[in-house]
């Protein structure tokens, strides 16, 4: 089974929305086609999918951050999904040494990623791929009324 890694697009999004619904992401087709345009017009964002048999079966989104006082420039791992009937099979590799490709392309030699506590499995594959755990931190949010 040889899986094929290309860039995301507009079409892909119905294929690519019951993945987000696995991760747990409640988002309706009408905003997530509107996020995947916006994310395409912007270069220092990409968007990676992962084919088997034609089929969308995961994606990587992975995006430059600016540099600040205190770090230099790298990327981020914004998304990142496999689809649960394919995982362990070799498409999360693929899809994470296209968004590591694409980094060093960039002239980006740090990538980081979140991954929430309760996804074990995909902590252990990060760390199987030489991603190691650097920092515990909160993620606080707020919610801004809009004008």
């Amino acid at each position: 089974m040889s899986v094929i890694i290309r860039k995301a697009l507009p079409a892909d999004a119905k294929s690519m929305l019951p993945l987000a619904n696995q991760l747990g992401y409640d988002v309706t087709i009408d905003e997530f086609i509107e996020r995947l345009k916006i994310i395409a017009e912007f270069s220092e964002h990409s968007l990676f999918v992962a084919e088997l048999n034609s089929t969308v079966c995961g994606w990587i989104h992975i995006y430059l951050e600016a540099p600040t006082l205190l770090s230099g420039a790298k990327a981020e791992i914004a998304s990142f999904v496999v689809d649960e009937n394919h995982r362990s099979q070799g498409v999360g590799k693929s899809l994470l040494q296209a968004a590591e490709e694409w980094s060093k392309e960039q002239k980006i030699s740090v990538i980081r990623l979140r991954t929430n506590v309760k996804r074990e499995l995909a902590l252990k594959f990060y760390q199987r791929e030489g991603y190691l755990l650097s920092k515990t931190s909160n993620l606080l949010t707020k919610q801004l009324d809009s004008q």
